[in-house]
């Protein structure tokens, strides 16, 4: 299915929202700050008591004679008595510039529909299935508009692991809980490159990215670096650099790599997809070719590292979490140190040794999420790593085998601020 495929079935599953601004509030939010890309708007609950949140929204100005804008809502909630909020993000200008041109690009019976739509009194309407599907088709077909276009569906793409998108929106959210926030943090910088994808992007509704040269030491990650993310908290300070050669939409997969430059921890923790295992309860995974050069890659690097300074209940680096293909990102997973992995395929009756990870044969055995997180924040698990040509080497075998990084560094503000001084 391509990405425009996709879009179209969001749009006729969640239904295009119809808002007719009047001109006063349109020129309002055409003169704001950030314009219709990111804005908010506050409306009698009953005209959006349909509109549902992560769908699309058509704006349209009451008088006409200006340009049709499609957004993404991205909340939906009531902010008094009476009115209800909606908050819109990635809005773009599409081709054609009137909405009567839109219906004439339309067949005449969803024309017709789209038309009586827009002749109603009502400033918010939600329209039918196949007028929303036929919208985006349409609007899909002009080659102007699709990289608006994608960039919505670039961020409908994150909410369930069957893509390089959500796994990378997931491996940020464990590394902000590994550091002590919530998923829900906002960042106090923010950088993405302007020619790629990265998720970073989906921090940025309240930050205005900064220039590439404001970002420290963003050669650590090579010249695939993507976006890049700061965060504070209880005087300490989390880096986020997201990498990738290869578009989202043609990655193996992704890595987190968490350095504690406190407690001199390092841990890779790579994604692995599982799937449905012939029952509704139970899902596993089948190891493929590239695995064995990736746990290649990780003994390689494993052996280089020098012994830890300090306690660990496992000096090991690498860990191997197992999501759901079809589940929502934050749901339940399974993660095993890659020593318990190779453990498991040596135990295994497959001839090429090849292992089934599950749910029901791992029994239980296996790390949950609260557990992962507590063990690398207390510096319990990973490798001992300083800040170094190693930890670059690591992410750059990463990105040229294929994956996608997420890459961590926390470290006290106090240091961080010498270090960048230097």
């Amino acid at each position: 299915m391509t990405w425009v495929d996709d879009l179209v079935e969001i749009a006729g599953k969640r239904r295009v929202a119809l808002v007719k601004l009047p001109a006063d509030i349109w020129d309002g939010i055409e003169s704001s700050e950030r314009g219709f890309v990111f804005f908010s708007l506050a409306l009698p609950q009953e005209q959006l008591q349909d509109v549902t949140k992560r769908s699309l929204c058509l704006f349209v100005r009451e008088t006409g004679g200006a340009a049709i804008h499609l957004a993404l809502v991205r909340s939906v909630s009531k902010v008094t008595t009476l009115q209800t909020r909606m908050r819109v993000a990635a809005g773009t200008q599409v081709n054609p510039s009137d909405i009567n041109k839109l219906i004439a690009m339309l067949d005449v019976r969803l024309g017709n529909q789209l038309r009586s739509e827009v002749e109603r009194r009502t400033p918010a309407t939600v329209l039918s299935k196949k007028v929303s599907e036929a919208i985006v088709r349409s609007l899909s077909g002009d080659t102007a508009n699709q990289k608006g276009l994608k960039h919505i569906h670039f961020l409908l793409s994150a909410s369930k692991f069957n893509s390089a998108v959500a796994l990378q929106l997931d491996a940020i959210g464990t590394a902000l809980e590994i550091f002590g926030l919530g998923g829900g943090a906002k960042p106090k910088s923010l950088y993405v490159r302007k020619d790629a994808d990265s998720t970073i992007r989906l921090l940025e509704d309240s930050v205005v990215a900064h220039d590439a040269r404001s970002v420290p030491d963003m050669s650590l990650v090579g010249s695939d670096a993507t976006g890049y993310a700061e965060f504070e908290g209880d005087g300490d300070r989390l880096r986020v650099y997201t990498a990738n050669k290869l578009p989202l939409e043609r990655l193996f997969g992704v890595d987190l790599i968490y350095l504690n430059q406190k407690l001199k921890n390092l841990v890779l923790i790579q994604y692995k997809m599982l799937e449905p295992n012939g029952s509704k309860t139970d899902w596993s995974y089948r190891p493929d070719a590239q695995l064995d050069a990736e746990v290649e890659r990780m003994e390689r690097f494993q052996r280089t590292v020098t012994s830890t300074a300090s306690y660990r209940l496992n000096p090991e680096a690498f860990y191997m979490k197992f999501v759901k293909r079809t589940s929502g990102v934050g749901s339940g997973s399974i993660t095993v140190a890659l020593s318990h992995f190779k453990g498991l395929a040596r135990s295994s009756d497959n001839p090429e040794k090849r292992v089934s990870i599950s749910f029901n044969a791992l029994n239980g055995h296996y790390l949950r999420e609260a557990g992962l997180i507590d063990l690398i924040k207390g510096g319990y698990i990973g490798c001992h790593a300083e800040l170094s040509e190693g930890f670059t080497e690591l992410i750059t075998a990463v990105t040229s085998g294929g994956n996608a990084v997420v890459a961590a560094i926390e470290e006290r503000i106090s240091e961080a601020s010498t270090a960048d001084a230097k």
